[in-house]
């Protein structure tokens, strides 16, 4: 089971500005957590684009992410090469993943997005829970969880050591362009 996002922040969503947001790739990505008998495997993507779309009064109507494969991090380099390879996210032959969402309902800073993940080709849909973590006028943190499953995108790298679902954590900080 998923873990929800609770924020320590206090956020007042009216404060912020309505208007496209843009992704900083720098400070966002999407991370996986899969667990396994030797501990939890950790691979994250980094960002390379990306909007967060924001209405009056602070709504989230929706957002986009770019994610760089070919960048991931993993916490476990002896497992590096097969999750680059055919049976993992196939770096050789997809070097972008997506994440687009759009809003299903929003309570102040709390969040529950209806959207796709793309991974190899592959579209799945993802219903992703979260909250507006940090929040100025011009500036927002966004952190979403979801669990998925990863042979639905054609995964099967590390199986049967590997989880064949767990946990995804999607961070986006994001400035007013």
């Amino acid at each position: 089971m998923t873990e929800r996002v609770v924020s320590d922040q206090v956020v007042d969503v009216d404060e912020i500005e309505a208007g496209t947001f843009e992704v900083l790739p720098d400070r966002s990505s999407v991370e996986l957590k899969a667990a396994s008998p030797l501990g939890t495997l950790i691979v994250t993507l980094p960002a390379m684009k990306g909007t967060v779309d924001v209405a009056a009064g602070g709504q989230i109507e929706g957002c986009t992410v770019s994610l760089d494969p070919t960048a991931l991090k993993v916490n476990a380099e002896h497992l590096r090469g097969a999750l680059e390879g055919e049976g993992g996210l196939d770096i050789a032959n997809h070097r972008e993943a997506f994440f687009e969402a759009d809003t299903l309902s929003q309570d102040g800073p709390e969040l529950v997005m209806a959207g796709t993940m793309t991974a190899r080709g592959v579209d799945v849909d993802t219903r992703v829970e979260g909250v507006i973590h940090k929040a100025q006028p011009r500036r927002i943190v966004l952190i979403m969880t979801a669990h998925v499953d990863r042979t639905k995108f054609g995964m099967s790298a590390g199986r049967p050591m590997l989880a064949k679902s767990g946990d995804v954590v999607v961070k986006l900080v994001a400035k007013l362009r």
